[in-house]
């Protein structure tokens, strides 16, 4: 159902206990209850399953907080030690963190009674450790780890026993909880826990997911839908204080433009989305070399623990930018963004509203701009009819940042930068053959020419999707790529001393395989296995190492006379 603008109610017409308001108007500064807490609270405070669905930013952290609070207030003796009454999930490390930050507020009410965060980039060791010492009562954590604790197997330790008097669990997040990369872990956390809880599920969009955990593990669960309308009545999946706007452009100047907006809006504090880790890290490092004097920031799944440090920068500053995946897409609150812009369309029509909802949160004013290519200007209807999203034309002037020369001189400086420039290009490529929407935005309709030139490439890397296809649109830089060395004299060394080992045994030495670690959220799929339509994998794109290899076998070739000069040169320009 659509919830109208109504009165807001004030925090005190509930029956909650003294300590509980007392700590919502000092510590928060909330004098009313937004519609999902007015709606939410009191279900839960009746021990009702709850399925709730409402825009991000709209105040659903303290709409299941204070109820478990409120809970563990009124109990008539203090849970012990390792009795664990609450659970709350959240797909991401960052937002569990930023739950239990809530909790903090909490705790001088919290006598007797105790709350961990479960997280992983930090050893299981340390955790086992600290509920062997201290247990606890409330949890707070990602699916990875806290399948991990559950699977652990300690005569001094039994979460399984401990978990079996739970009284409530909450999926923050549930849609994303709850879709097939989190599957296994979630399966395997239900299976510990008691029927008998009260359970309640929290999101942005209800998917067929969350529609099946409702039926299948909810008991007659009550549906809050509050959804605000804009001014003909039309329901909104975003806040009604965001501006949408979309700008189209050509491949080849979507980082200009991207530029000149971020140096024409140096005083704000700005959140730039891209679809991938390498397109992440590519591009916010050539941010960095051209707009100076502005903080520019990088985040992404597969920073680890480097990624708590960089989320609370970008939390602290007043103005800056932060560059990243979708890892910063749901829930986490940070303060005062001005600007969400969206460089890459995200995979998903869902993932468009929760990246929009990271500013204009809690009835702040905020401003959300997606750049678009040519072929995706369909997109802007499909966002109105698929989630509500009506986007107006960005009116601001922008003149693009010539950017190819820069582009190019980083990665002739340092060879690492070229490596990652090819890989931005390719996994960009390979995450939009993979989109929801793949009936309007098609791989084949991208121009792969101006888009390689928008990332700066030296020439066409050789990839699957470019096999048969005429690039036109694009430049190939004046430079022989073999002589372009990795700044890094480690690295280095390792290229030529694998360039030598070639020479002298015709074999490329064997790479070490290195030991993968879990991600507890997937952003994207395994960059370097794209799949075909019947499931087979298909040929990875070719790394610098194995062009160089072919390239060297192309030579030999033609100098035993196997193949012709023509044949040389189409061979070499990347034909197969």
């Amino acid at each position: 159902m659509c919830s109208t603008n109504s009165k807001r109610k004030p925090w005190s017409s509930f029956n909650l206990s003294q300590p509980t308001l007392s700590v919502i108007n000092d510590y928060f500064k909330f004098s009313f209850l937004t519609h999902i807490q007015e709606s939410v609270i009191p279900l839960m405070l009746a021990k009702k399953d709850v399925l709730a669905e409402a825009a991000t930013g709209s105040g659903k952290t303290l709409a299941f907080i204070v109820p478990i609070i409120e809970m563990l207030l009124k109990r008539k003796e203090p849970p012990k030690k390792n009795e664990i009454l609450a659970i709350i999930l959240s797909p991401t490390r960052e937002l569990a963190a930023q739950i239990e930050e809530v909790f903090t507020a909490f705790q001088p009410l919290l006598k007797g009674i105790s709350y961990s965060l479960l997280i992983g980039g930090r050893p299981v060791s340390r955790d086992i450790a600290k509920l062997k010492d201290y247990g606890t009562n409330i949890i707070i954590g990602t699916p990875g780890r806290i399948c991990e604790i559950l699977s652990y197997k300690d005569q001094d330790l039994s979460i399984q026993k401990n978990v079996k008097e739970l009284e409530i669990l909450v999926l923050d997040e549930a849609d994303r909880l709850l879709d097939a990369n989190f599957e296994s872990k979630m399966n395997i956390i239900l299976s510990y826990l008691p029927k008998q809880r009260q359970t309640s599920l929290f999101s942005a969009t209800q998917t067929k997911e969350v529609e099946a955990l409702a039926r299948a593990g909810l008991r007659q669960p009550v549906r809050v839908s509050v959804v605000e309308k804009s001014m003909d009545d039309t329901c909104l999946k975003t806040p009604s204080t965001l501006e949408n706007y979309y700008l189209v452009c050509q491949p080849d100047l979507k980082f200009e433009y991207l530029v000149s907006f971020l140096m024409k809006h140096k005083n704000d504090k700005i959140l730039v989305f891209l679809s991938t880790c390498a397109g992440t890290e590519y591009f916010s490092l050539m941010l960095e070399r051209l707009i100076r004097g502005t903080n520019i920031l990088c985040l992404h799944g597969k920073k680890k623990d480097k990624r708590f440090k960089i989320f609370d920068n970008f939390r602290k500053l007043n103005k800056g930018v932060l560059v990243s995946t979708d890892v910063m897409a749901r829930g986490v609150d940070i303060p005062a963004v001005d600007w969400v812009v969206q460089f890459d369309v995200p995979v998903s029509a869902s993932a468009f509203v929760h990246r929009c909802g990271r500013t204009a949160r809690q009835g702040h004013q905020g401003s959300a701009l997606v750049i678009l290519m040519p072929n995706e200007e369909e997109y802007i209807d499909f966002l109105k009819f698929n989630q509500s999203v009506i986007l107006d034309k960005f009116q601001e002037v922008l003149e693009p940042k010539k950017c190819l020369e820069s582009l190019r001189k980083a990665q002739t400086m340092d060879r690492k930068i070229m490596d990652l420039a090819n890989k931005a290009f390719v996994s960009f490529v390979r995450a939009y053959s993979k989109h929801e929407c793949g009936v309007l935005l098609r791989v084949k309709d991208l121009n792969f020419g101006k888009l390689a030139m928008a990332y700066g490439l030296l020439r066409m890397p050789k990839m699957p999707e470019l096999k048969g296809k005429v690039v036109a649109d694009f430049s190939r830089a004046d430079v022989d790529i073999k002589n372009i060395s990795y700044k890094d004299k480690a690295a280095e060394k390792n290229r030529q001393s694998n360039i030598k080992a070639y020479l002298e045994t015709g074999k490329w030495p064997a790479k070490q395989n290195e030991k993968k670690e879990p991600s507890e959220e997937v952003e994207e799929e395994e960059e370097d296995t794209p799949v075909n339509n019947n499931g087979k994998k298909k040929r990875k794109g070719l790394t610098d190492d194995e062009e160089f290899r072919r390239d060297a076998l192309l030579m030999k070739k033609l100098k035993q006379g196997k193949i012709t000069k023509a044949e040389f040169d189409r061979l070499f320009d990347g034909e197969d």
